[in-house]
């Protein structure tokens, strides 16, 4: 759908997908539910606009990790967040390593 709405060549949208997905796999970590299951009662207790979000809370708890997120579902949980705007002008202020 991505290249069709795009007009790009599909070997080029292919090349595109793949290395999007390469990123992806790279920079992501899958965290077993093991890692914040003991944590499920207080994220739920902190996801009361939507109930569904608890695994991310619990996650960011049991890492001491932010939230990447654009969903305002996430403000008030007590875990800190970012939108995509406030990490791009954050990292747009780091020094070149």
């Amino acid at each position: 759908m991505f290249i069709r709405r795009r007009s790009l060549e599909p070997e080029f949208g292919i090349e595109l997908a793949e290395a999007c997905l390469a990123a992806i796999e790279t920079n992501i970590v899958v965290h077993d539910e093991s890692i914040y299951a003991a944590l499920e009662d207080e994220a739920r207790e902190r996801s009361l606009r939507d109930p569904h979000d608890w695994p991310v809370v619990a996650t960011a708890l049991a890492l001491s990790a932010a939230i990447w997120t654009n969903d305002n579902d996430f403000l008030g949980t007590g875990v800190a967040n970012w939108t995509t705007d406030s990490l791009q002008r954050w990292l747009q202020r780091q020094p070149d390593p």
